[in-house]
């Protein structure tokens, strides 16, 4: 399946927050840790408008719900990346 990861990205503290768009094709069961692992190993990494861009910046730990590290907010809710599961977010 074809999906859109729409990644709020900033330079840094008080800087301006921008959207940013990738085109990914995966699995519906594929979780959202497992996503942003294949984006950043794109090289180079390009949006949907062509751009290059940065690595996308997050935190994973354990990868199995444990740990927390992956906390985020996935379509406005706060989930853990990795027990986020792209069918159900799209």
């Amino acid at each position: 399946m074809n999906f859109v990861i729409r990644v709020r990205r900033a330079a840094g503290p008080g800087a301006h927050v921008f959207w940013q768009e990738f085109a990914y094709e995966g699995d519906e069961s594929e979780s959202v840790a497992a996503a942003l692992r294949e984006l950043n190993a794109r090289t180079p990494l390009t949006d949907l408008n062509g751009r290059e861009a940065p690595p996308v910046r997050w935190e994973c730990g354990c990868a199995c719900g444990k740990c927390g590290a992956c906390a985020m907010r996935v379509n406005g809710l706060p989930m853990l990346a990795c027990k986020a599961f792209l069918g159900p977010l799209g």
